[in-house]
């Protein structure tokens, strides 16, 4: 009779392990973020992603195919994520501020969230789109009422190529 409680309380132990769920793994440019997670949360994992949005691997695993390999085929080092134009051997970004996310037009397939706050002036706007695989990529951005990345790279407004 002894071994019941100790039978009952392994059997709660291993259900309530079998019951909670993992931690999300954190995004990195080599592990993109599927489509379950929000546009919000995908944008805020691309302005915590290492190295500029021209590095390669961040450029594949956050940025629509079209907009990658502009970027590839000779883009500005320009970090579109904090508004900033630094020099291509920078290795780091000043760190800004705290930044607000928020999504501004709820779309199933093309989400645009705004970005304001840190170092930012006007508000830059994240346009969304989902890949074949239902991964989201970035597929526009603009700064308010100032300039857009795809006529910057000389892409036209569509059809974009998501990926």
């Amino acid at each position: 009779m002894r071994f019941l409680p100790v039978t009952i309380a392994a059997a709660v132990l291993l259900g309530a392990t079998a019951c909670s769920e993992p931690e999300p793994a954190p995004a990195t440019p080599d592990a993109p973020v599927r489509a379950a997670v929000s546009p919000v949360a995908f944008v805020e994992r691309f302005f915590d992603a290492p190295g500029a949005p021209t590095d390669g691997a961040v450029a594949e695993a956050f940025l629509a195919a079209d907009v990658a390999a502009a970027i590839e085929a000779g883009a500005t080092p320009h970090d579109f994520r904090r508004n900033l134009v630094t020099p291509p051997e920078a290795d780091t970004m000043p760190n800004p501020s705290a930044y607000r996310f928020e999504e501004v037009a709820v779309s199933e397939d093309t989400p645009v969230v705004r970005v304001t706050g840190g170092v930012l002036g006007p508000a830059m706007l994240y346009t969304l789109c989902r890949t074949g695989a239902g991964d989201w990529r970035i597929s526009e951005v603009e700064e308010q009422g100032h300039w857009l990345l795809r006529s910057d790279l000389d892409l036209p407004d569509s059809p974009v190529t998501c990926g």
